[in-house]
């Protein structure tokens, strides 16, 4: 990671990795985990890479009503960090879509 490295080393005092779609590359109508808890992982992204609404939450019961984001189609994200979401960042988390087959890309930053 080059010089992205050295400044995630030197603020958090470790070496990183960057871990690709851990768990599933598409979510549906029914509940999926998309990342599992883990207690190194400082920073994540999601992103929706579908036409589709996609709501993301703290259980296999995520819905509309019980979401912590949801993710415009087309390109809706969220992002969290260890620095602003705090321990959130580590927990598991859930993906529901408003059809099925609708491509998420999640990118895990995990400390060695």
């Amino acid at each position: 990671m080059g010089r992205a490295a050295d400044i995630l080393r030197a603020r958090f005092g470790a070496d990183f990795y960057e871990r690709e779609n851990p768990l599933i590359t598409q979510a549906g109508v029914t509940a999926a985990r998309v990342v599992s808890d883990n207690g190194d992982r400082v920073g994540l992204h999601i992103i929706n890479l579908s036409p589709n609404t996609i709501y993301v939450g703290l259980g296999p019961d995520v819905a509309a009503a019980r979401s912590i984001q949801h993710l415009a189609p087309n390109g809706g994200f969220v992002s969290l960090s260890i620095d602003e979401d705090f321990s959130l960042t580590t927990r598991e988390l859930y993906v529901l879509a408003t059809a099925a087959a609708s491509d998420i890309r999640a990118v895990e930053l995990i400390a060695r």
